[in-house]
Order: C-alpha cells, then structure tokens, then sequence
C-alpha cells in the first residue's frame, strides 16, 4: 500500500528493538528518521541528534517521516518466523532497503 499524500498521519513508528543504537544513528544521520525531545521551557521539539548512552534512554520513539516511504507493506521473516510490518524506503541512496515498523 502506498502513504496517502493527504493522510493526516505524516509518519510511522520505526520498531526501535529490531534495530542496533549504530543503525538507528545511521537513519538519523541520513534524514530517514527524528524523534521528539522536550527543551528546558517544555516546547516539544523535532531532533535528529544521534543517541548516545545519555540521551538514547529518554528518547521512547524514533519515528520515519511518510515522504520518505515508497510503500508499507506485511513481510514473512523466515529467519523469525513472524510476520513484520515494513516501510520500504523511496531513497535509492539509502543504505536501508526497507525499515521494520510499528503499526
């Protein structure tokens, strides 16, 4: 299924614990990925700031901007036995070819 370019929900849940801290840096790096932190006056801001042992605790999302995703899909992970929601990423400079997400 293809993001809706008129939905009103701008991006999915990355699914954080299938992924490595280095990995999830990499995505932050490369723009396919943010997540919320709240500044000293209590405004709720957007970050894209690698996490580190300090701050990776605080941070309970790491979100995947939908203009960034070609298409959702459900996979079969052979090697897990499970089924897995997915975002296929648009960018075909990503070192990523899909991410696996929460729904």
């Amino acid at each position: 299924m293809k993001p809706l370019k008129n939905a009103k929900q701008k991006s999915v849940r990355l699914n954080k614990y299938h992924y490595t801290r280095e990995v999830i840096n990499m995505m932050l790096r490369e723009g396919y990925a943010f997540y919320f932190v709240t500044d000293s006056e209590n405004h709720i801001k957007i970050s894209r700031e690698e996490l580190n042992v300090f701050n990776a605790v605080d941070v309970d999302d790491i979100w995947i901007p939908l203009d960034k995703v070609e298409k959702l899909k459900v996979i079969y992970d052979e090697e897990e036995g499970c089924y897995k929601s997915v975002a296929f990423i648009k960018d075909d400079y990503s070192t990523l070819e899909y991410v696996v997400i929460d729904i």
